[in-house]
């Protein structure tokens, strides 16, 4: 009856025990990041609109500038920008990492170039103030005109530095993963992400319109 006994509980502990897999499903993964996907993908429309308005404003101040080495680097740099930025606009449409580098990449040029334009402006405006004497009246212009495109600048910095947070952040990451673009994405065509329309649109007019004052300023 002993030797039975033991038999009998090696039996029960030798069977397979079931554990449930409690990994998710690529269904649920999709939900989970369907904000954040539908948020870079609109980004990517949204530098899109941006190349296509600082293109009219770039064919727009063509025809106005003269043919100065000057002028001509100032068009050429504003014509490379827009390019790279058409391909950073084509790049996270598609979710592809290499458009997350390349928007840092810009965020951290433009940045460069606010501020090295908001220190020349500024020794301008010193300048100006203590050689020339201005009226009260020109001084009092060309200081609300100063700060109302030092205003543009920071808005559109710190609307871009929140893209650059949900692009950089655990779901961002995951979205712009190779796995979840060729297993995620092609396991779940049927669910489609939620997009946050009109936050992005109001983003895209604050961001548009300060664009085109920093274009303004670097063609003038």
């Amino acid at each position: 009856m002993q030797f039975n006994s033991v038999i009998t509980y090696e039996a029960d502990h030798s069977a397979p025990i079931e554990i449930p897999d409690e990994s998710p499903t690529a269904a649920t993964i999709r939900r989970t990041h369907a904000s954040t996907e539908a948020s870079i993908k609109a980004l990517g429309v949204l530098c899109l609109l941006v190349v296509v308005l600082g293109a009219l404003r770039l064919a727009g101040s063509i025809a106005k500038m003269d043919t100065s080495s000057t002028a001509m680097q100032s068009i050429l740099f504003a014509a490379a920008w827009l390019v790279v930025a058409a391909r950073c606009g084509t790049w996270l449409r598609a979710l592809d990492p290499r458009g997350r580098l390349l928007y840092t990449l810009l965020f951290i040029i433009d940045l460069g170039v606010f501020a090295y334009q908001t220190f020349q402006a500024h020794a301008l405006l010193t300048m100006l103030r203590e050689t020339f004497a201005m009226a009260a009246t020109s001084q009092v212009s060309l200081h609300e005109h100063f700060q109302v495109q030092l205003a543009l600048g920071l808005a559109a910095l710190i609307v871009r530095l929140a893209f650059m947070c949900f692009l950089w952040n655990r779901q961002g990451r995951m979205v712009m993963s190779r796995h979840y673009r060729h297993t995620i994405i092609p396991a779940t065509p049927d669910i489609t992400h939620r997009s946050r329309v009109p936050l992005l649109f109001l983003l895209a007019l604050l961001l548009s319109i300060a664009v085109m004052a920093g274009v303004g300023i670097v063609m003038a």
